[in-house]
């Protein structure tokens, strides 16, 4: 199994733009990151999400963390990444408390957000040369700003104060176990666990799809990671990020 090499940083803007600047050179002896190599830290002063979206968390309190990976995989199949890395977040949260995927990388428990996810691809030719997976896991925060939607952790969740670095290494283990069968090609088997632990999958429920509020089932992912779904008409829609709103 891969092992991990882990840095801490007390604080920075992003992890993400860190290890993206560890991977171009920009940061003492990064030239020789490695394959599985783990930023994390207690306070980011610029965290992001997906598209413009921020990143909120009270310092110490919680995971914030991103890892790089070199796949080897076609760019085409970029989306099979996305679904060990969901995954594999969701498997630690999972050990304690029931978790699903929300489209596309959010991490849900009781219909409330306790993770995102934030992946940047770089692309060289066909290839994924490398990809870097930042997560911000909710641990024991207790209060959120009222512009975010629907947000928990795991204390709210269970009343329990938990050690963060130990959950870290816990995301690891299950990052390393997931990674494997990315690194392996089973393809078959992500694509099929994603399925099984999609949040709304076969549920009748609310959308907003270009600006008109619709009814529909969420039927599964096609070969391109885009979501498919049914209106109650019978008729198909295929939405890509941002295309999509759930109600």
């Amino acid at each position: 199994m891969l092992n991990a090499t882990i840095h801490f940083i007390e604080t920075t803007d992003s992890t993400n733009r860190y290890l993206a600047d560890m991977a171009a050179g920009k940061i003492t002896d990064s030239s020789k990151i490695q394959d599985f190599t783990v930023v994390y830290t207690h306070k980011q002063t610029a965290g992001r999400g997906m598209g413009t979206n921020q990143w909120h968390s009270d310092e110490g309190q919680n995971i914030l963390a991103s890892f790089y990976f070199e796949p080897d995989i076609d760019a085409s199949q970029q989306f099979f990444f996305n679904r060990f890395f969901a995954l594999a977040v969701r498997d630690m949260i999972s050990k304690y408390v029931p978790a699903l995927i929300k489209w596309p990388n959010d991490i849900i428990v009781d219909h409330h957000k306790i993770a995102g996810i934030l992946i940047e691809h770089s692309v060289v030719g066909d290839q994924l040369a490398h990809s870097i997976a930042g997560v911000g896991i909710n641990i024991n925060q207790t209060s959120f700003r009222t512009d975010i939607p629907h947000p928990t952790s795991l204390k709210l969740m269970t009343g329990k104060n938990y050690d963060v670095e130990s959950l870290l290494k816990e995301l690891v283990v299950s990052c390393q176990k997931y990674y494997k069968t990315l690194k392996e090609n089973k393809f078959h088997f992500l694509e099929e666990e994603y399925l099984q632990h999609l949040y709304r999958l076969g549920e009748s429920a609310a959308y907003r799809y270009q600006n008109e509020c619709i009814i529909a089932t969420i039927k599964g992912i096609d070969a391109y990671g885009r979501l498919v779904l049914e209106k109650e008409n019978g008729t198909l829609l295929t939405c890509g990020y941002k295309e999509i709103v759930f109600l």
